[in-house]
């Protein structure tokens, strides 16, 4: 017998700032106004599920519209692991201002390098897969056999692909994760006998799908 823990993750509304920056978790708010580019994800959403947002108001706005359109009034639970990665010195700064200040850290440099980059006062992308795989296994735990849906950043949906997939941070970093994408996993609980190896507990149905209305 097996529980099937559904999760559907989905990224933020576009942020009201430029996309030529790195904002990281700087609290930006989001553009919710065109109610069109919600309207047939609301609705593919299931009822009865767990809400999960981030301590950051883009994903608080997000998940607003999303329930108001499904016409669902569910509490929202704050997972502080789920917030995008810390950029620290970074955050604020321009691509390329950040490609100077860091010896062209951009330029020919491997995705498996930039995961273990860390900027100044922040963390890698590897430090944010640990803790966002950290909250994933206690959220199952808790949660088990529900539909969990987690409006979040790019950053984290790359990060809990990485630990379904037991992928490295630098083959997570290939994933791209658009604004209001969908990205659905499913984790597979073993009520008898023994356990799968981690990555064989996941089920992947879509990546950074996309619905237009």
């Amino acid at each position: 017998m097996v529980l099937i823990t559904k999760w559907w993750w989905i990224r933020h509304a576009p942020v009201l700032a430029s996309s030529h920056y790195l904002y990281g978790q700087q609290d930006i708010p989001a553009d919710c106004s065109n109610e069109k580019s919600f309207l047939t994800l609301a609705h593919m959403l299931p009822h009865d599920a767990v809400w999960i947002i981030t301590p950051l108001q883009r994903t608080y706005q997000t998940a607003t519209m999303l329930q108001k359109i499904s016409k669902q009034e569910i509490l929202f639970r704050t997972e502080d692991n789920f917030i995008e990665q810390n950029f620290g010195g970074w955050q604020g700064l321009s691509y390329d201002e950040i490609n100077n200040l860091n010896k062209n850290l951009f330029n020919n440099r491997s995705l498996r390098f930039l995961a273990h980059a860390i900027p100044p006062d922040g963390e890698s992308f590897n430090q944010l897969v640990q803790r966002v795989s950290f909250s994933i296994k206690q959220i199952n735990e808790l949660y088990k056999g529900r539909d969990i849906i987690v409006i979040t950043h790019a950053g984290t949906i790359r990060s809990a692909l990485a630990f379904a997939l037991g992928l490295e941070g630098g083959q997570a970093l290939q994933f791209n994760i658009s604004c209001l994408s969908l990205t659905r996993l499913d984790h597979i609980n073993l009520i008898e006998g023994e356990s799968l190896h981690q990555n064989e507990n996941w089920k992947i149905h879509k990546v950074n799908h996309l619905y237009k209305s």
